[in-house]
């Protein structure tokens, strides 16, 4: 029970910034798999012919849907102009295999159409046809970009009624919960992990931890840090994506925290990367606005107003970046110009 209700207590309680680990074995950084984000996706294999919803049923699709199904694959991977192949692809299908029209719903996924590849799934709600596992994931990822929260509980609780639940889903649901903001459900579904032992991983954290940095809830950054040691606590290795979610939470934060979760971002084996880089030097040199900082003029300006030592402290932070081999992007870049100016 820890992770819904000691989320809920940071509403009204503090916690203190992390100590760095000591001695902790790590598996490999190998297991990491960055390049794949936080997309995860049930694939078409042998649990694709069960039913979900009407258990004992079994489907098995025709060569023809077989076909369909990868003709909107090879169109939908969000490429401009895609989406218009799988409509005209769907126009000469009526039927309601959930190979093809799943096949759909992540096309549409992919090409932002989140109505379209919802009102798919509605399609098979409303005629009351089978459907298999691989289509919820899709489902519960595409109403969590429609931010219909209601309905993305409603599909959680209807895999946990069937005892569908698998890593899969559980990533699912809790994408869905971080495109909201939504901690607490995205708590509750970690909670749901937790009493039936199904096998964390570091993804799911991740994805829990974007449910604080998407979130306006004024406790997101002590949650963010608190999952962060329940991470770490588990054995699992936290990823660079893990760390810019947890630094995305931290607005408002104090310098030394910020400091505190590059320690223990190095501590981990955790190499940074641009985008970790900016969000922690916009925040840590307090900007005062999105988009503020456009010429080296505008970031010294706002730089003098800091205390020299905050600058020190800056510098030393991007030279342990550069020297990791960190690529900075132009607006790190202009940081970088405007403390040597300055110092």
């Amino acid at each position: 029970m820890w992770s819904l209700f000691a989320l809920l207590a940071l509403r009204a309680s503090g916690l203190s910034t992390f100590a760095v680990p000591n001695e902790r074995k790590q598996p490999p950084l190998h297991l990491q798999r960055q390049k794949e984000g936080l997309d995860v996706y049930q694939s078409a294999g042998a649990e694709f012919y069960d039913a979900i919803n009407l258990p004992g049923v079994r489907i098995e699709p025709t060569k023809e849907e077989h076909r369909l199904a990868s003709r909107i694959k090879a169109s939908g991977n969000g490429e401009p102009g895609q989406w218009s192949q799988v409509q005209q692809i769907l126009s000469e299908y009526s039927g309601y295999s959930p190979l093809v029209l799943n096949a759909a719903m992540r096309a549409a996924l992919n090409s932002r159409m989140y109505p379209e590849g919802a009102r798919l799934f509605e399609r098979l709600r409303r005629s009351n046809a089978p459907i298999t596992l691989p289509v919820y994931p899709t489902a519960l990822k595409l109403y969590g970009k429609l931010h219909d929260e209601g309905e993305v509980r409603k599909l959680w609780k209807e895999l946990v009624h069937f005892e569908a639940v698998n890593y899969v889903v559980v990533q699912a649901c809790i994408d869905a919960y971080a495109d909201n903001g939504n901690i607490t459900g995205a708590a509750e579904v970690l909670e749901y992990l937790e009493n039936n032992t199904i096998q964390m991983n570091a993804r799911h954290f991740t994805s829990a931890i974007n449910a604080c940095a998407n979130s306006k809830e004024n406790y997101r950054a002590r949650a963010a840090k608190f999952l962060l040691e329940k991470l770490l606590e588990k054995g699992l290795q936290p990823s660079i994506i893990t760390y810019s979610c947890v630094i995305r939470s931290m607005q408002q934060s104090e310098g030394q925290e910020l400091l505190d979760l590059v320690s223990n971002m190095t501590a981990q084996g955790v190499k940074a990367n641009n985008v970790f880089a900016e969000n922690f030097f916009y925040q840590f040199l307090k900007q005062p606005k999105e988009g503020s900082w456009t010429s080296k003029a505008a970031v010294v300006a706002d730089l003098r107003k800091l205390p020299r030592e905050n600058l020190k402290r800056a510098k030393d932070v991007m030279n342990e970046f550069l020297a990791a081999g960190v690529e900075l992007n132009a607006s790190c870049r202009r940081i970088k110009a405007a403390l040597e100016s300055l110092l």
